[in-house]
């Protein structure tokens, strides 16, 4: 952002300059050499998807330290509506166990809303034992 307005003060700015400048241009236009609004987006951009990556490796390490703390110890990626080839061949490899799982985003990429679940050694949620409980009882209420 210093180096649009220090470029647009060193070649002296008349109102069209002042202009451009000036500009307001939205996240989704392309960027506009030498204009405040585009490297202020820029920079907005970089901060925005610093955060998540940073939120969702924070999320990733207490979901995976909260299965641990319940007695889970393997894991699998789940991915999200348009996924990446990354995410793809990750969430391929599991389950692992939870100490060898991916770290989100780190071994992803930056933005990644993928996460890690608690399964069995054979990649079965925790909602697999209830199901199994609930078809139990219904096996014992029939007979």
């Amino acid at each position: 952002m210093q180096n649009a307005l220090n470029h647009g003060l060193q070649q002296g700015l008349d109102q069209q300059n002042w202009k451009q400048l000036m500009t307001f241009k939205s996240v989704a236009q392309p960027r506009v050499k030498d204009n405040l609004a585009s490297e202020m987006n820029e920079e907005l951009t970089q901060t925005q998807s610093l955060l998540k990556s940073e939120s969702s490796s924070a999320d990733s390490r207490v979901s995976v330290q909260a299965y641990r703390d319940q007695g889970i110890f393997y894991g699998v990626m789940v991915t999200q509506p348009g996924f990446c080839d990354v995410c793809g061949e990750l969430a391929a490899d599991g389950p692992w166990l939870l100490e060898d799982a991916p770290n989100i985003p780190e071994d992803t990429h930056p933005n990644c809303r993928c996460n890690i679940v608690g399964t069995d050694v054979h990649g079965r949620t925790v909602l697999w034992k209830l199901e199994m409980a609930l078809v139990g009882l219904q096996l014992i209420l029939i007979m």
